[in-house]
């Protein structure tokens, strides 16, 4: 049976808190750039456009504590009208926001983001993935770097026999 003396180990977990926080926010920060590097490498160049929008940004951060990082293709770069109709606001195609939507003389127009339509494709067009593959690849790395690191961690925290 192991005992464990409860102040003891709080103090020993606040010690190495700071520890997790740094790995975890470093781990995201190297995993969110390799999937950018492996998305431009992936992406289908016409005029290089699409491949010029892909960017990691961090997220907002919650206190003094960064939330993570974001992975994005696309925007106004990319995005196109379509057709002549026009309704009171922005419709994006694919993004659900078209309900109760109505048409309006001199409103806004439907636009379309080409970044979603060449990762999941059209029915003229084929899918050219290169989001979905990016991220399985750097999700399987980022989880055995973290994992790597955490063991490393526990192994500073183990008491010494």
């Amino acid at each position: 049976m192991i005992r464990v003396h409860t102040e003891s180990f709080k103090r020993m977990c606040a010690l190495y808190e700071r520890e997790v926080i740094d790995l975890s926010d470093r781990e995201n920060e190297r995993s969110a750039r390799a999937m950018v590097r492996l998305m431009r490498r992936h992406v289908p160049v016409r005029s290089g456009t699409l491949r010029s929008t892909i960017v990691a940004e961090p997220l907002k951060a919650v206190g003094n504590r960064l939330n993570g990082w974001g992975v994005y293709a696309g925007g106004p770069k990319t995005e196109r009208k379509i057709g002549n109709r026009t309704y009171e606001r922005v419709i994006r195609i694919g993004s659900g926001d078209t309900a109760g939507a109505r048409k309006k003389a001199g409103g806004e127009n439907v636009v379309y983001d080409y970044a979603r339509l060449v990762e999941f494709g059209t029915k003229f067009m084929d899918d050219q993935a290169y989001m979905r593959p990016s991220r399985n690849r750097v999700r399987r790395q980022h989880s055995s770097r973290v994992r790597r690191g955490l063991r490393k961690i526990a192994r500073d925290i183990s008491p010494r026999a």
